[in-house]
């Protein structure tokens, strides 16, 4: 190999080299941190928490609804005694 050959080889070498570490700050730039990270679960676990906050009323609501109906039908049952039973809800 010539010393220009060399020269030339190391060149191309050292341009490769530049890509790729180029490529790999840009990955780098790209990646989330253990901050990023935190902050995510922490969005996350707040959002949770509202949407079991929001269930939990919801749950709060439909056992109300349940009691007022089973309430209901046993005053309908004293004026009615001989109505026939309501059908089973899931």
């Amino acid at each position: 190999m010539t010393e220009e050959q060399s020269i030339r080889l190391e060149q191309k070498i050292d341009k490769y080299f530049g890509l790729m570490m180029d490529e790999m700050q840009g990955m780098k730039d790209k990646m989330a941190t253990k901050e990023d990270l935190q902050d995510f679960r922490e969005e996350v676990r707040a959002e949770f928490a509202g949407f079991k906050s929001r269930i939990g009323g919801i749950d709060n609501r439909i056992d109300n609804e349940m009691a007022e109906r089973k309430d209901l039908e046993h005053r309908v049952r004293v004026v009615v005694p001989n109505l026939p039973l309501a059908p089973e809800r899931v």
